[in-house]
């Protein structure tokens, strides 16, 4: 039977005193680590490193599930990144931290407001480019994968289908089986068009005009004495 705080002795009522201090102590300290909201950049930094048994759990799921979709599928699983594999690990994550529900595999989180699962992703923002590449890549042929894609589909039309994004709407959609997957168009390349042909500038050598040398005055009555004069003399000369 439990004893009244009045029949224990004044050590022991300290002790009871001091135990019930630490835990209103604890409990505070808890509820100001919960209504703490960390931002985005300080919650995802490092989250492998602060939660590792979390992260390692996490990824073996993550594989396991990826690697048994592709074997029903009938392709090889390479482990680099690719739009295919980054669809599974979108299911895969955020229904396995659904399912567990509390931090750290679901976390709100600012700058910008939201929800984080896994450290990863924002769960709200997942529905457009899920719902495509679903269909893009005929994922929804795996029995596994589609059992998990609808049930997750289900649970965030719950939590985000009141919203008036892309997003939501995608996700309604899929699951009113009304949705129409709209191939991505290939981008086209302008022709390039040949840039004409530069030739160099001729340049047509001016002439330069010519300027006539003045006639001077000449006394043409005496110069024809002076020559008579020098061929009499020319003409003596020879006789």
């Amino acid at each position: 039977m439990k004893k009244k705080i009045g029949d224990l002795t004044p050590e022991e009522q300290e002790k009871v005193r001091a135990y019930n201090r630490e835990q209103k102590r604890r409990s505070r300290a808890n509820q100001k680590a919960e209504s703490y909201i960390p931002s985005v950049e300080e919650w995802s930094w490092n989250w492998s490193e602060n939660f590792p048994v979390q992260n390692r759990e996490l990824n073996a799921y993550e594989q396991d599930f990826s690697r048994k979709v592709l074997e029903e599928l009938g392709r090889e699983f390479r482990p680099y990144s690719s739009p295919e594999l980054e669809t599974l690990s979108w299911v895969a994550v955020t229904s396995y931290c659904f399912k567990k529900k509390d931090s750290p595999w679901v976390r709100e989180v600012a700058s910008p407001d939201g929800i984080k699962v896994g450290g990863l992703f924002y769960p709200d923002v997942l529905g457009s480019d899920l719902v495509a590449n679903t269909h893009r890549f005929g994922l929804e042929t795996s029995a596994t994968y589609v059992a998990l894609y609808r049930e997750l589909l289900r649970i965030l039309d719950k939590k985000c289908g009141h919203e008036r994004t892309e997003d939501a709407a995608a996700v309604r959609a899929e699951l009113a089986g009304t949705y129409v997957y709209v191939p991505p168009q290939p981008k086209l390349v302008p022709k390039s068009e040949p840039k004409p042909e530069l030739k160099p500038d001729v340049v047509t050598p001016v002439a330069e005009p010519k300027i006539e040398q003045p006639i001077p005055n000449v006394n043409w009555s005496q110069l024809n004495k002076d020559l008579d004069e020098q061929a009499r003399r020319f003409l003596d000369g020879i006789r």
